[in-house]
């Protein structure tokens, strides 16, 4: 009914008797697609959608914690991030 279903072979199995109002499996598949090329290059999460405000301090010893327990590109991703600021 809603189009939830995006994948071709749906529309085989899909009964005649349902009536499709609209597109969402198609509409959602481009947001998720969307959204996970700008996590890929980094242009999401970013300072405008991110409530949270940490002070200096914070972040760096949140990067050396990080980069304690394995984590050296999360580390430096934090502090590239803290020197954007």
């Amino acid at each position: 009914m809603l189009g939830m279903l995006s994948h071709p072979h749906h529309e085989s199995v899909t009964p005649k008797f349902a009536k499709r109002y609209a597109e969402i499996g198609k509409i959602a598949h481009q947001g998720l697609q969307t959204f996970c090329q700008e996590v890929r290059a980094g242009a999401f999460p970013c300072r405008e959608y991110s409530p949270y405000a940490m002070t200096h301090a914070e972040r760096e010893a949140l990067a050396k914690r990080l980069r304690g327990r394995g984590h050296a590109r999360a580390g430096q991703m934090l502090e590239d991030f803290s020197t954007s600021s």
